[in-house]
């Protein structure tokens, strides 16, 4: 299994405990100790979860956080989670 970068939509999928996520989250995190995350998909969840008031999936949702890792959103993180190089892209 390959290091991954979770989409915003799998994350959400991940908070409503879908089985089908949950099962290949926990195999992921037993291969490499926590998931990633990007920091715009941190920032799209939480902005939803303020926007319908939903406080406690909130707290929930940066508790959890605080076992995952969160990367910076830049050009240099897209390249590298996409598994190219720097040297491969033209810009």
């Amino acid at each position: 299994m390959s290091a991954i970068l979770l989409d915003t939509d799998t994350l959400t999928l991940f908070h409503k405990r879908h089985p089908q996520v949950i099962g290949n989250a926990a195999l992921y995190v037993k291969q490499f100790g926590h998931l990633m995350l990007s920091e715009f998909s941190y920032y799209e969840v939480t902005r939803g979860l303020k926007a319908i008031g939903a406080s406690a999936q909130l707290t929930r949702f940066e508790k959890s956080c605080q076992a995952h890792r969160i990367l910076p959103f830049s050009h240099r993180a897209a390249v590298l989670t996409s598994g190219r190089t720097l040297k491969d892209e033209a810009c």
